[in-house]
């Protein structure tokens, strides 16, 4: 089993909506950016997969699949962070269908 121990994380962002994450571990120094929206209810959305096919397209009757996956952030009163995750993932083929879908939310705590 492998354990990943953060030292340090930044999180900022761009005039162009993206945010930059910062992290710094055992191994050095490392940065991701994400492209995003900031929605008007305050939070920072991240869609990290988003697909959907329909035959036929109106009418999702023979076949459609979906697979949804976005993170939001946002910032509480006290500075802290708030990262929720969602997903959708499903599939049917005329009357037979699966699928699965969840949210999780995880809250950190400004050092």
């Amino acid at each position: 089993m492998i354990y990943f121990s953060l030292d340090l994380v930044t999180i900022s962002f761009t005039t162009h909506n993206q945010l930059v994450l910062n992290n710094k571990d055992a191994t050095g120094l490392h940065l991701k950016v994400f492209d995003g929206v900031f929605n008007p209810k305050g939070y920072f959305e991240i869609c990290l997969s988003k697909k959907y096919i329909q035959i036929p397209s109106l009418l999702p009757i023979l076949y459609s699949k979906t697979n949804i996956s976005s993170v939001r952030l946002s910032v509480t009163s006290d500075n802290n962070i708030i990262v929720d995750t969602y997903y959708n993932r499903g599939e049917n083929l005329y009357i037979l269908a699966a699928g699965v879908s969840g949210r999780s939310q995880f809250y950190f705590k400004k050092r």
